[in-house]
């Protein structure tokens, strides 16, 4: 498995995440997932279960949201 730090644009603001690809990447397609660990969840819980999703053989995403850890923005429950 290999794991990246990833940057990405959400309603303005650059979002920190984390791309995990199987070693069995080179050799098909694979499904991915988008892992949403919660508000503002454990950080290593979330890095585990994406971890662990990933040696099942999917791609995933973990980010954080707005304004959490190393995301842009504030954090805001009514948008």
């Amino acid at each position: 498995m290999t794991a990246e730090k990833v940057w990405f644009n959400s309603g303005g603001y650059r979002l920190s995440g984390n791309f995990f690809v199987p070693d069995s990447a080179s050799e098909k397609p694979l499904p991915g997932l988008v892992y949403c660990s919660g508000f503002p969840g454990d950080k290593e819980g979330a890095l585990e279960i994406a971890e662990a999703l990933s040696d099942g053989g999917y791609s995933v995403l973990e980010f954080d949201y707005r304004g959490i850890r190393e995301s842009e923005g504030e954090v805001d429950f009514t948008s």
